[in-house]
């Protein structure tokens, strides 16, 4: 029995439920595996398009060794587990002592969980050890759209397995240097026994994942549209508490106009108004007139000199020509009373507020305080905080449950939430993280279970 084995698979890259390569709901098929390692006289690789994949591979694999080395090998140990035969195989060689070792975890922990080294590639990994680059056209094949069935399988198996070139190691080869460097590199330090615990909880976090959490997805429908009927009643009781004679419309994304409503303030907001002169007479646009001439040189409308007493006996007239008889006139500049001349002048509404915010909240506006969810959250508890406080915090916190545990959908008609999630197993298959914190605590995503 080989000590330990290094082993690599090639998938479809089909996306759902946010993981790219998903290895659940049938969505992608293992296109190559190869494996090589202590007591291999040679690199063992098949390809399902080839000469097929043999059906008893894995646990044949698993029976040549005790530690089954890989980079990221939850990604191909969670592909591989869901051919029953497969995870059967694996239950009894873990019972049996067999262990895995992540390079990628390895790596992570070597590198003291430096920022730089979370979730770090082969590519960046590799030439650590000795190591060479991955051959750049697969990479560009996926990063087009192009899944691995359509790849020239030789192109695949050059890539999984390496080639007769020097330094062309291939996943498999890069995969195994890189472990036997780690191996010096954490005995030098006496932390062999540290990473294999860290091994250990990796292969725990395959378990969690591939059993995922089911959902009982009728009772959450219920519940959610009960929690619906709910957010509407509240809502509609916290729009009411908006001033009816707003002279703009109150916006709940923004984080003034929040703060002015709940702890009281001033919102400035724009509106048009009549221009005047500097005596406060109304301004308006000029407009052409045609008025009489009068004999002592002023002018009149036809208005104005059918108001006056022989008001017409006044306009003067032509004394020959053409004309001879009738009224003199002349364009005047007047006023257009249909055309005011606005502007647009800054305003402030004052808004009393309901409660008297704390100085934690105040933020680095003056007079403007913080409206977090932390902070809704907390003026729900105080016990004589006004009915309106107490609706908008049920609000927020019923839009935060619904949002985070149920879903819902944003503007472009996308779900987002935890049930959004739920695949058509009825099971939601979150991911645990083990090489994505600083402080190498468990960390879990899409959702956070």
């Amino acid at each position: 029995m080989s000590k330990y084995l290094a082993w690599d698979i090639e998938t479809g890259i089909k996306r759902a439920l946010k993981r790219k390569a998903t290895p659940f709901y049938g969505e992608n098929l293992v296109w190559a595996v190869g494996y090589t390692g202590s007591g291999v006289l040679d690199k063992v690789g098949f390809h399902r398009g080839v000469d097929g994949i043999p059906h008893n591979y894995f646990p044949d694999m698993l029976s040549k060794c005790k530690i089954l080395v890989g980079f990221n090998i939850k990604f191909d140990l969670l592909h591989t587990l869901q051919e029953p035969q497969n995870y059967e195989a694996w239950k009894r060689w873990v019972v049996d002592g067999g262990m895995v070792w992540d390079c990628q975890l390895a790596e992570y922990l070597i590198e003291g969980m430096d920022k730089k080294w979370h979730m770090p590639s082969m590519d960046e990994v590799a030439p650590k050890y000795g190591g060479n680059l991955k051959d750049d056209a697969i990479k560009a094949c996926w990063n087009n759209g192009i899944d691995t069935p359509d790849i020239d399988p030789d192109m695949l198996m050059d890539y999984l397995m390496g080639t007769d070139e020097p330094g062309d190691l291939g996943d498999i080869g890069n995969t195994e240097m890189i472990f036997k460097g780690q191996l010096d590199v954490l005995r030098a330090r006496g932390g062999i026994k540290s990473a294999m615990l860290n091994m250990g909880g990796l292969m725990y976090t395959v378990e969690a994942e591939l059993n995922g959490m089911k959902i009982a997805e009728a009772r959450a429908e219920e519940l959610r549209a009960a929690l619906l009927g709910e957010l509407e009643e509240v809502t509609r009781r916290v729009a009411e508490y908006i001033p009816k004679e707003l002279p703009f419309e109150f916006s709940w994304s923004s984080r003034f106009h929040k703060s002015a409503l709940l702890f009281g303030g001033s919102i400035k907001y724009p509106q048009r108004v009549h221009k005047e002169d500097e005596e406060g007479n109304k301004l308006y646009a000029m407009k052409d007139e045609v008025h009489y001439v009068c004999a002592n040189g002023s002018t009149a409308t036809e208005q104005e000199l059918d108001s006056w007493d022989n008001g017409w006996a006044q306009v003067e007239r032509f004394a020959g020509g053409a004309k001879k008889g009738q009224p003199k006139t002349k364009k005047v500049k007047v006023p257009d009373l249909t055309k005011p001349k606005m502007a647009t002048g800054d305003f402030y509404y004052k808004f009393p507020g309901f409660v008297t915010p704390l100085k934690a909240w105040e933020s680095s506006t003056e007079g403007v305080y913080s409206t977090a969810s932390e902070v809704i959250e907390a003026l729900g508890t105080w016990e004589d905080a006004p009915p309106f406080i107490k609706d908008y915090a049920k609000q927020a916190k019923i839009a935060k449950d619904l949002s985070t545990y149920y879903w819902v959908e944003d503007e472009d008609g996308n779900r987002k939430g935890m049930l959004a999630l739920l695949g058509p197993d009825g099971i939601i298959h979150h991911q645990l993280n083990m090489v994505n914190t600083v402080t190498a605590r468990l960390s879990s995503s899409d959702p956070n279970l």
